[in-house]
């Protein structure tokens, strides 16, 4: 066993170290003297070295999730931009039914005939029949 040093004699006497450590430190320290051990600046290049792979590591994850979320991103944007456009009732109601977070906007209502014709107005002959009472004069200007 090599020989401790003073203070990790009274490190061990203090009761601040264990034995085996200190044994250990003693041999990689008469190791160093011998010229056996690497040198301590080799060996912080070496960790230098593996924590610069492992960041570049997490980047390239990091970077490859955000890629796969901008391209989820845009495939939402092209879906959107395709399903904007007018659906037959029966294919709107299907959407809402498969897609309730989707918004289906119905103009019409529910007594409207199919074909989309309405009557003239606004539609509802209970407001034509209201609207009617009020004339508006010939002359008016606007």
């Amino acid at each position: 066993m090599a020989k401790l040093n003073a203070l990790q004699e009274q490190l061990l006497k203090a009761g601040l170290a264990k034995k085996s450590k200190a044994a250990e430190a003693a041999r990689e320290q008469e190791k160093a003297r011998r010229g056996e051990a690497p040198s301590a600046a080799a060996e912080i290049q070496r960790e230098a070295e593996r924590a610069r792979e492992e960041k570049i590591e997490r980047d390239r994850a990091l970077a490859a999730a955000q890629k796969a979320d901008a391209q989820s991103k845009a495939q939402k944007e092209l879906l959107r931009k395709k399903l904007r456009a007018l659906l037959p009732r029966l294919a709107a109601e299907k959407v809402r039914e498969r897609a309730p977070e989707w918004i289906v906007l119905d103009n019409r209502s529910a007594g409207d005939p199919a074909d989309g014709t309405a009557s003239s107005g606004s539609g509802h002959p209970d407001d034509d029949a209201y609207y009617a009472q009020f004339t508006v004069p010939d002359d008016l200007v606007w």
